[in-house]
């Protein structure tokens, strides 16, 4: 089926490995993603970012139990994409696929949340070969590929199978590399490519407006440049490669207009426009060089393997509400529906502000290293490795007045051993063992908290707010503040509550003790052949996860106050609610918060209530929240 295109979806063939479980790694986050041998990972989240596809790539190489000291950045698996290289002999190859949706069925069951592919084509292409030849070879590629997406429709205003939109996906990418040999020595590449991920109505689902979806748009360009040098006995890698991308998440009305969520208990639909407007920059450029030395000695060989890496990258993600607040409209206490598009009709409208952030990131991630594969006798092999890292964060702050400032930094060893015993001496019987120390890259989910940095907002809840007769309306916080209910009167129907729920988003604290986390980890292994066809290997793996970076709330027995004996009523019409065995439900102790006790009994102590608007023909009715 053409699905899973993307070269790293390879990753799931091998033994014990996944694509975000690579031998006990936790995550995707936890690999080392390599182009042609140079880190791509995203500097901001970890992990796999450029995803090449699976025409462009000759070969996938995977590494991680027993990796040397020239590997590094990853406590799970070392993934290396090798793309594909031009020669004397002319190739080519044309790939088109087509699902239609006349012929598609659907699996989709009544009222199921999900979606289902409705249509899909792809056209590839590539071709390689010489430019001039035993010189200079080219090879390129194009790949587009168009989805459409259905929904199912959960709405039961408008009952039917699917929505009547659909979820639109288009996949555009390119590639171009030359590979020329001034010489028999010398080898030198060149790759450019790019890539365009487009989304319309992405966030669907079966109950929201399409209104509230987002447009994504992502372009993405990378490249790389190789010179690679070899002798009798020596060889001289050198490489650089890098990306550059710019990710929008886009509201289709635009970021003036708010969007709107009902508000009542369960999950409830959104309309007009989405909540937040989203920009992710993520950049990276990283390079390696590797100096390696073959040698003989008396009954074997010593193969030395020396050299430096470095990697820089920069992330930043900026996430603004839109209109600057979420309009929640209470529903009728009659009807119990509500007419979103109209604010005329709406009893009451609470509101939602802030859980924004802008985050402003960059690290890099050094290294150097010594390797050596030292074979004393024909069956026996030893490889002892060091590799030295130095990790850097750094956070500029969300007032531009404040200066970027280094957030997180550490250094440290990682020492490796190994040995292979070759004990038949003729690779039918193999033992092998290995012990290692393995390094996590640096990227700004270590360090997004430290003190300073400003980057999240919280998110505020008002209860109550102004008449509306337009849905658009909007309000600057301090407008907002300027109409704050604080007479306590509960005739008093306008302006907002003065009482209002916030979630404490904004946490962070000084960095302390900064350790780059890492793993420890021992392999032993034994492999024994039987005739030409078969082969037998059971591995031992034991991986011991150190220094593992968290938030540690320094004040938290003093910041809560128990509660006891809780009797549980619903909050809109203040009925009691039962438990399994129809008894009074009565929590025997809840831990709160002691800045929302304190602002609750100032809230009691000014405002003791307020009640919905009275509609037409419709009775009041008295809020409990």
């Amino acid at each position: 089926m053409p699905t899973a295109r993307d070269a790293n979806s390879l990753v799931d063939l091998l033994p014990g490995a996944s694509r975000g479980f690579v031998w006990g790694g936790g995550g995707d986050a936890a690999n080392n993603y390599q182009l042609d041998g140079v880190s791509v990972n995203h500097p901001g989240v970890g992990g796999d970012f450029l995803s090449p596809s699976i025409d462009w790539i000759e070969a996938l190489e995977v590494r991680g139990l027993g990796a040397g000291a020239e590997y590094g950045g990853f406590q799970g698996g070392l993934i290396n994409a090798i793309t594909k290289t031009g020669t004397n002999n002319w190739q080519g190859s044309l790939r088109a696929n087509y699902i239609s949706p006349a012929l598609t069925g659907s699996n989709i069951r009544p009222n199921e949340e999900g979606a289902e592919q409705d249509m899909r084509r792809e056209v590839s292409g590539e071709m390689r070969g010489p430019v001039i030849r035993d010189r200079l070879f080219y090879f390129v590629g194009g790949i587009v590929i168009d989805r459409d997406v259905n929904v199912p429709n959960l709405n039961l205003a408008t009952p039917g199978e699917f929505r009547d939109v659909q979820q639109g996906f288009r996949d555009i990418r390119g590639i171009a590399k030359l590979t020329l040999l001034p010489d028999s020595r010398d080898r030198i590449d060149a790759l450019f490519g790019r890539r365009d991920d487009q989304v319309e109505r992405a966030g669907l689902n079966g109950i929201d407006d399409p209104a509230a979806t987002t447009r994504v748009r992502s372009p993405t360009s990378f490249y790389e440049l190789a010179w690679t040098r070899t002798g009798v006995t020596t060889s001289l890698d050198a490489r650089l490669a890098g990306f550059d991308s710019r990710e929008t998440r886009g509201a289709y009305a635009g970021t003036g207009v708010p969007g709107i969520q009902i508000f009542s208990r369960g999950r409830q639909p959104r309309f007009q426009n989405a909540a937040f407007t989203e920009q992710l920059e993520p950049r990276s450029l990283g390079g390696n060089i590797t100096w390696k030395k073959q040698s003989p000695l008396p009954g074997g060989e010593n193969k030395l393997v020396v050299g430096a890496e470095y990697t820089r990258g920069w992330w930043e993600n900026r996430r603004t509400r839109n209109g600057g607040l979420t309009w929640m409209p209470y529903v009728n206490p009659a009807t119990g529906l509500v007419n979103a598009a109209d604010a005329r009709t709406w009893p009451e409208v609470a509101s939602q502000w802030g859980a924004e952030l802008m985050l402003k990131s960059d690290v890099d991630d050094g290294a150097i290293f010594i390797q050596d594969y030292l074979t004393l006798l024909p069956n026996l092999t030893f490889t002892p490795g060091l590799r030295y890292g130095r990790w850097n964060g750094w956070l500029t702050p969300r007032d531009t007045a404040s200066r970027r400032f280094l957030a997180a930094r550490h250094q440290a060893f990682d020492p490796r051993m190994g040995v292979v015993w070759d004990v038949s001496g003729r690779n039918d019987f193999v033992l092998k063992a290995h012990w290692g120390r393995y390094h996590q890259a640096m990227n700004s989910v270590f360090f997004d908290r430290a003190e300073g940095g400003n980057v999240y907002t919280n998110e505020r809840f008002y209860f109550q707010g102004p008449d509306l007769t337009d849905t658009r309306k909007v309000y600057t916080p301090a407008q907002r503040d300027a109409l704050l209910n604080k007479s306590g009167d509960p005739s008093c129907c306008t302006g907002f509550s003065s009482n209002f729920v916030e979630a404490i988003l904004n946490e962070e604290g000084a960095v302390e003790n900064y350790r780059q986390p890492y793993v420890e980890q021992a392999v032993l292994s034994a492999e024994k052949r039987f005739g030409p066809k078969w082969k037998l290997e059971v591995v031992y793996t034991n991986r011991v996860n150190k220094d593992i970076v968290g938030l540690v709330d320094r004040n938290l027995a003093e910041n809560y106050s128990p509660i006891v004996n809780i009797g549980v009523k619903d909050r809109v019409n203040g009925q009691t609610i039962f438990d399994q065995h129809g008894n009074p439900l009565v929590l025997p102790i809840i831990w709160i918060s002691n800045q929302d006790l304190k602002a609750d009994l100032i809230r009691r102590a000014s405002f003791p209530g307020r009640p919905f608007r009275q509609l037409p023909d419709t009775p009041s009715r008295i809020s409990t929240a």
